[in-house]
């Protein structure tokens, strides 16, 4: 297994791209990727009932250092699977990594959410109410 990561910064955030082999341990890859300083992001696929290696990643992976994201209009979560993913569709990937954690979905969303501007340090944060 071999994991080969591909860096350009552009106006100040770092552009990753990953290749993979086909079937992947995702818990190893995952730590490599920590270990080089990324972030892990989950997608729809977490969902997935036989997504187990990628369930065992977003459950061992710092919580501060995780992202949840649609990967719009592809693999949609499972209550949607086989139809096109939105962006309102990210609330069922949040759901099941607080399921897998132990945690409320509020926490996941706090958690995820200070991550996305920790990182993207340059994004505006939404005015509250």
């Amino acid at each position: 297994m071999r994991l080969i990561a591909h860096r350009r910064i552009i106006s100040g955030i770092a552009l990753v791209a990953f290749l993979f082999g086909v079937a992947f341990p995702a818990l190893a890859i995952a730590r490599q990727a920590l270990d080089l300083g990324f972030h892990i992001s989950f997608s729809g696929i977490l969902t997935f009932k036989n997504a187990i290696a990628i369930k065992e990643a977003a459950q061992k992976s710092p919580l501060e250092r995780i992202l949840v994201e649609t990967d719009s209009p592809y693999l949609a979560p499972a209550p949607h699977r086989g139809k096109p993913n939105e962006p309102a569709f990210v609330r069922h990937v949040a759901e099941e990594l607080a399921r897998l954690r132990g945690l409320s979905l509020e926490q996941v969303a706090e958690a995820t959410t200070a991550n996305f501007f920790n990182l993207f340090k340059h994004a505006s944060r939404p005015i509250q109410p």
